[in-house]
């Protein structure tokens, strides 16, 4: 008859007790009390009945008798022991509490650890302020090593932070993702396209046979919804190659919907216990999953993939050597010819010596979510977040916050590209059957810079494989995107912060590129842009949208340079082409005024591109001023787009 008091589930806030090992928690023989505790013959009769009456299963008399032994013996403590672990295996824990203090007063020195368990039964009663006041007393009246005593003033930290983020709850208005999605089965590892149309989850659901040597009961397979505007549809099964009679799951879907990484085990190309992979859609399915190689698998354990908005890095979770704890996160960065490079870890401050993991980086490129079970919390793993610092490194970290992290184990965080909406998963009652997945609204102050998006559609003369994309920051000339597009479909979607001038340039072999410019408001719900690209062709012709000049002066502007260096690559690259460069203004002002004006445009552009290293024959400048318009010069819009530099093809 015994109370089991492990320190793993001191810190958890979690209890379970079994009554044979009762004598952990006296510490002492019957005999021993006795010498301390006269205790009356009618008590200790009492409880010996009791005894009985629990080995022959009799709930109902085992009561009744323990109760006769507490009044009759009111400082005989193993009686209130013994019916202290009947109330908290009956789940009466408030009741348990009282019977535990009972004992603690009895002999505080002798039965220190009592008040310890009912500390941790108020912090499963949410009752964090009760529970400092135990684990106060515990380390007041223990007997404990000096090892103990940093270990139990460690938890005393642990449980000062849990009263401070119990105090100061967050407002969670919660809601499930609706039956589409949630059914009796378990719902997890949510994953969404940037512009938030679809969903890909884990689905954890009964064995069915066929992965030879799996030996488990259960799989976990890919499941998508579409959203349509106000609801999830129901979920279909991912089509294509990645699911499998194995496991897969933990995906991570690129936010263009072009390729989801994921982990999977029992794979006949696995390096280790669980890999990663990768799958690109193709052709209305996703293909051939390919093993990320061994650089960034091994021997051990690889999961929870989360692929950057820029495409370039990717994070995981490993339990492999080189680490700080027992799971941390580690980044890969992607190379220019596909490869991955030799993985990182984080380190701290986001690593610690216990478990860091579900990691995941918002759209906006800067706000870092992860769970870990090593930072003071809630209870558990809880989820916490990071700002990424200029100098690449994650800064300090944050609790999200309660109610969001409670006493149970929490673990992936997905926020939206906007940053108004959370995503987890939960197995708290009222759901569908296990975990099942829920959105929440956001506080305003914990959301992340919003991001939008561009959806790009790329049309093209000649059958392609591919376009290449790439956005630039168009004050400091840093590229913000790099990315590709594949055909037939020719579209994708863009993550980008809002609130800046972007430059865009859409390339392709055979084509001449096309550039734009535009700025994202966080209203827009995303862009779009289609563009046609034209062959290579004498006399077609490419407007320079990001070549800028200052009103009514021909001087160059800074935030040219990303697209005069696109110019001369591309005529790097195509020695055997001439160009003229055009100048255009709209019909404000005097005709000739304009006529020279545009002309001194051009051959602004035109001197640029030969002091760059491009040849002088290969280049003319003319000047139109305002006689080949190309929109209304009635309106600032129609006049903005006469006002232009373009180039054109005049051989090849």
């Amino acid at each position: 008859m015994a109370i089991i008091f492990t320190n793993a589930q001191i810190r958890r806030y979690s209890l379970k007790i079994h009554l044979f090992l009762f004598w952990f928690l006296l510490g002492a023989s019957v005999s021993g009390l006795q010498a301390q505790s006269i205790v009356p013959p009618k008590s200790e009769k009492a409880l010996r009945r009791a005894e009985s009456a629990y080995a022959q299963r009799d709930i109902e008399s085992m009561k009744r008798h323990l109760d006769e032994a507490v009044e009759t013996g009111p400082r005989h403590a193993e009686a209130f022991l013994f019916r202290a672990d009947f109330r908290v295996q009956s789940g009466l824990a408030a009741e348990a509490i009282v019977d535990f203090y009972a004992a603690f007063r009895i002999d505080p020195k002798r039965f220190s650890r009592a008040i310890a368990v009912a500390g941790t039964l108020w912090m499963d009663l949410e009752k964090p302020d009760s529970a400092l006041a135990c684990f106060r007393l515990y380390l007041e009246h223990a007997t404990l090593s000096p090892e103990k005593r940093v270990e139990w003033e460690s938890r005393l930290s642990s449980a000062q932070t849990t009263a401070q983020l119990m105090r100061n709850p967050i407002q969670l208005n919660a809601f499930s993702m609706g039956k589409g999605i949630n059914e009796s089965t378990a719902e997890y590892h949510p994953s969404f396209t940037i512009d938030g149309s679809k969903v890909i989850f884990t689905v954890r659901m009964p064995y069915k046979g066929g992965c030879p040597g799996f030996g488990a009961k259960e799989e976990e397979n890919f499941f998508e919804s579409s959203w349509d505007g106000n609801q999830w549809l129901p979920r279909k099964s991912l089509p294509g190659k990645v699911n499998t009679p194995c496991n897969e799951g933990a995906g991570c879907v690129s936010p263009d919907g072009r390729f989801l990484f994921f982990a999977a085990s029992a794979q006949a190309d696995n390096y280790g216990s669980m890999d990663l992979y990768v799958s690109e859609w193709k052709s209305g399915a996703w293909q051939q999953p390919q093993n990320l190689g061994p650089k960034v698998n091994g021997p051990h354990w690889e999961s929870q993939p989360n692929f950057s908005a820029d495409g370039k890095t990717l994070y995981f979770v490993s339990n492999r050597p080189g680490g700080l704890g027992k799971q941390d996160i580690w980044k890969t960065q992607q190379l220019s010819n596909g490869s991955w490079a030799s993985p990182e870890n984080l380190g701290p401050p986001i690593n610690t010596a216990e478990d860091d993991f579900s990691p995941f980086l918002h759209a906006n490129q800067h706000t870092f979510y992860f769970a870990s079970k090593g930072h003071p919390g809630v209870g558990g793993s809880d989820i916490f977040r990071a700002e990424l610092q200029a100098n690449g490194k994650l800064g300090s970290v944050q609790n999200f916050g309660y109610p969001l992290n409670t006493l149970r184990d929490e673990r992936l965080l997905v926020v939206s590209a906007d940053g108004k909406k959370g995503y987890y998963a939960s197995n708290a009652p009222g759901g569908q059957g296990d975990f099942d997945l829920y959105g929440f609204d956001i506080p305003a102050n914990l959301q992340p810079e919003p991001v939008t998006w561009l959806n790009a559609t790329v049309l093209t003369e000649d059958k392609i494989d591919f376009a290449y994309i790439d956005i630039v920051h168009l004050a400091t000339g840093d590229t913000v995107v790099q990315t590709k597009v594949g055909f037939p479909g020719g579209t994708c979607l863009i993550p980008l912060p809002t609130g800046t001038d972007y430059g865009l340039s859409i390339q392709a072999p055979g084509h001449l590129f096309h550039s734009e410019h535009f700025r994202l408001k966080a209203t827009d719900g995303g862009q779009q842009q289609t563009v046609q690209l034209k062959k290579i062709r004498e006399g077609n012709e490419v407007v320079l949208k990001n070549i800028f000049f200052e009103t009514d002066r021909y001087d160059l502007s800074a935030l040219s340079n990303s697209e005069l260096n696109r110019l001369k690559k591309f005529m790097l690259q195509n020695p055997g082409l001439r160009i003229s460069i055009e100048g255009h203004t709209d019909n404000r002002g005097d005709k000739s005024h304009n006529l020279n004006l545009s002309k001194k445009r051009a051959e602004a552009v035109a001197q640029w591109l030969i002091q760059n290293g491009v040849a002088a024959n290969r280049i003319e400048s003319l000047g139109f001023g305002d006689a080949s318009p190309v929109a209304d010069n009635q309106t600032e819009a129609g006049r903005a787009l006469n006002r232009r530099t373009a180039f054109r093809i005049i051989g090849l």
